[in-house]
This record gives structure tokens, C-alpha cells and sequence, in this order.
């Protein structure tokens, strides 16, 4: 219980730190979208960032200088940001022209650039810094006590020493990359996947495991002496009847006492699985070598077992 309290808390301080670094993403490209959007709209700049309508993005290019100018861009907004502590269309405005200063090109250049940037799909190496920061962000947030704050800045530096880049560098990669809705849906996507196919291999290892106790608590009880085999009967992960193959000797005793045997069987069986209340789910079916039905749980539930004369 202590240990999936934890689990838990761990969970919770991924979620809220991953909040924290999607609102200052968020902070970073308001300033920028609101003062394009105040060209043409009177609503207030303070809105949320607008939705794509489609994620499918056009191909387009983007040259390393381009993109170089954008991280510029992105570290002067935070600077602009850190001074001013209040979010307005000036902040991008003045971003921009020392953006454009800096590079020695006109504002409307930069302002073309950034949006061209923000628009065009990231690069192979900058996903790769995004996922190798989302991974060691992950591990520290994992390996943090509770109570206590992640060393984000250690994380930083870390990724930044890595990719010899410099930290306001990683944060404009990073605000960029999880800021495109197409590779994010991907991503997303990828990770359900992967999600998925771990939770049905640890299934089919749980399920297992608990056929193979099951079998051992036959040997220990020594109800095993007419059994031949004992399989799942369905190949889904979240069905647990199983198929029990008796031997021929199995045949030769007294039919109260095969009645007796299988309830015991079952018993056992039932025992691996559910609840009090749902025991009934767990079925069994007793075959002859060659197959042929004998016995086993009935229609009406898993605990009402049969056996043939």
C-alpha cells in the first residue's frame, strides 16, 4: 500500500512539474501569437494560444540560420519577460527588434522567421533533445524525495552539456518541440502503443505465473496424481478458464469422488484470480486425453462443476 501511495506521489509531481514547463512554453508563444493576432482581431492578447485546425503540417523549410534566430528570438522574449514580469503585445514587439538587431535584419524579417519556424515541423535533433530532456526530467522527478523540489536546473545542465548547446538554447528547443501539435499526437500515440503492448506482455507473464502457482499448489496437495496437463482455454489476456486433461485412471474412481476432485480443482483455481464475489468468472473444463469433455464448470458459473458418468 506504502509503496503505490508513493508511486502515486511520484505521479502527481511528474503531472504538475510537466504543467509547469507547458505554461511557460505557453508564456513564451502568447506574446507572439497575441501581437499577430491583434493585427486583425480586437480580442485581448491574454487569450490561450489558438488551436490548430489540422495537424497536418506542410512541408516547409527552414535553414539552420532561420532556426538560430528563432532560439534568439525565444531567449530574448524570456529576458524581456524576466524584466517586465507582466505579459503584453510589447513583449514580443520588443523581442522581436532585439532579435532583428542582433542579426542585423529588419523586424519584419524576424517576425516572418519566427513564424516560419513555429510553423515548420522540428528536426530529427531537435526531438532528440526534447525526448532526452523529457526522459532525464522524468528520472530526477522519479528519484525526488517527497516534499522536495526536482533540481530542475541540474537537469539543464545536464542535457544542455550533452548536446553542447547552451540552457536558453534547450528551452527554446524544447518550448518548440512540444509546442507542434502534429509530432506531439504522434508522440502521444507512440507512447499508448508502447503502453499497451507492456501491459499485455505483463499479462500474459501474470497470467503465467499464476498458472504455474496453481499447478505447484496441486503438486503440494498431491491432487495432481490424475492430471496430464492444465492450459488456459482462450488466449485474451483478461479470461482465466483453463483446460484440465486427466489421465486415464482418472475414469476408473467412484464418480462422487471425481465430483468431490474437481470441485477442490476449482477451488483452488478460483482462488488465483478474483474477489469473494467474483469467483464465478474463473471456469474450468475437464477433457479426456483425446479431448472429449468429462466434466467441469457449468453454464450457470464457475463454481457449479459437473462430471460425466
Amino acid at each position: 500500500m506504502f509503496s503505490s501511495l508513493r508511486n502515486t506521489k511520484i505521479y502527481l509531481r511528474r503531472i504538475m512539474k510537466k504543467v509547469f514547463l507547458i505554461v511557460i512554453g505557453i508564456i513564451i508563444f502568447i506574446g507572439f501569437v497575441g501581437s499577430k493576432a491583434s493585427k486583425t482581431t480586437d480580442k485581448s492578447v491574454d487569450s490561450a494560444v489558438p488551436i490548430p485546425t489540422t495537424t497536418v503540417q506542410p512541408v516547409i523549410a527552414v535553414t539552420e540560420n532561420e532556426r538560430e534566430i528563432f532560439y534568439k528570438y525565444d531567449e530574448n522574449y524570456r529576458q524581456v519577460l524576466n524584466v517586465a514580469q507582466i505579459i503584453d503585445k510589447n513583449l514580443h514587439k520588443n523581442a522581436i527588434s532585439l532579435t532583428a538587431e542582433q542579426f542585423q535584419i529588419s523586424t519584419e524579417q524576424a517576425e516572418q522567421i519566427v513564424d516560419k519556424v513555429t510553423k515548420a515541423r522540428p528536426t530529427t535533433k531537435e526531438i532528440e533533445i526534447y525526448e532526452t530532456y523529457e526522459t532525464k526530467l522524468d528520472e530526477a522527478i522519479d528519484n525526488t524525495l517527497p516534499g522536495k523540489s526536482t533540481d530542475e536546473k541540474a537537469v539543464n545542465t545536464e542535457v544542455a552539456k550533452k548536446y553542447s548547446i547552451s540552457i536558453p538554447k534547450l528551452k527554446a528547443i524544447y518550448v518548440l518541440v512540444l509546442s507542434n501539435t502534429e509530432y506531439q499526437e504522434q508522440r502521444n500515440s507512440k507512447i499508448a502503443q508502447e503502453n499497451e503492448e507492456r501491459q499485455v506482455k505483463n499479462l500474459i507473464e501474470n497470467r503465467k505465473k499464476i498458472l504455474q502457482d496453481y499447478i505447484k499448489k496441486l503438486d503440494d496437495t498431491g491432487m495432481n496424481q490424475f492430471i496430464e496437463s492444465i492450459s488456459y482455454k482462450y488466449a485474451s489476456t483478461n479470461e482465466c478458464s483453463i483446460v484440465v486433461k486427466v489421465r486415464n485412471t482418472w475414469h476408473s474412481q467412484l464418480k462422487q469422488v471425481r465430483l468431490q476432485a474437481t470441485q477442490n480443482l476449482w477451488s483452488l483455481w478460483s482462488q488465483s484470480y478474483f474477489l469473494e464475489d467474483e469467483k464465478d468468472k474463473c471456469r474450468m473444463e475437464l477433457v479426456d486425453l483425446n479431448g472429449n469433455n468429462v466434466g467441469g464448470s457449468s453454464w450457470l458459473g464457475g463454481s457449479v462443476v459437473n462430471v460425466k458418468d
